[in-house]
């Protein structure tokens, strides 16, 4: 099979923490991130690090691999976890070569049921920009129901924005 996902290790940290690094204020601000916010390449490395120690009870982040004919062009996490409950949903492709290529609809078919079972998740909800479609017709077509809109300020990342609210039981 072409696509894999696995749980993120140490070794898949920089290229998450190079993807916050290399944005540019336009994508960062069309995911709805302050570019000014997000943190330093050691700070991201090293808030994965922590998360990695945790117990899966409790984890607030956790992230999962995505690779294409064995290399890495992706991932997904879920922050905030609520055990038992539900999480938040976050993707990203980090290869711009891919981006709207259709790899993120296999992906997360493949990633959702893992999210799931780890941990024992009743819901999984995405809180998404507005303006940003992509992922917005994404969720819809995995399932996912629009049950809100607001403003608010979904991250420490991220501005204050009009979201949708997206949530898969």
């Amino acid at each position: 099979n072409k696509y894999n996902v696995r749980k993120a290790t140490i070794n898949d940290y920089t290229l998450i923490a190079e993807y916050w690094q290399n944005q540019d204020f336009q994508s960062a601000f069309s995911q709805g991130i302050d570019i000014d916010k997000i943190p330093d390449k050691e700070a991201i490395i090293n808030l994965l690090i922590n998360q990695d120690a945790l117990a899966k009870e409790q984890k607030n982040t956790f992230v999962l691999i995505w690779e294409l004919s064995n290399q890495p062009i992706g991932y997904c996490n879920i922050t905030p976890i609520k055990y038992g409950d539900y999480a938040n949903l976050h993707f990203h492709i980090v290869d711009k070569a891919l981006l709207n290529s259709g790899n993120g609809e296999e992906f997360l078919k493949l990633s959702l049921p893992m999210l799931y079972e780890e941990f024992e998740l009743k819901s999984i909800r995405a809180e998404v920009f507005n303006l940003n479609e992509i992922p917005q017709k994404l969720l819809t077509k995995l399932g996912f129901k629009l049950t809100d809109e607001y403003a608010t300020t979904p991250g420490d990342w991220s501005f204050y924005q009009i979201v949708k609210k997206y949530v898969l039981d």
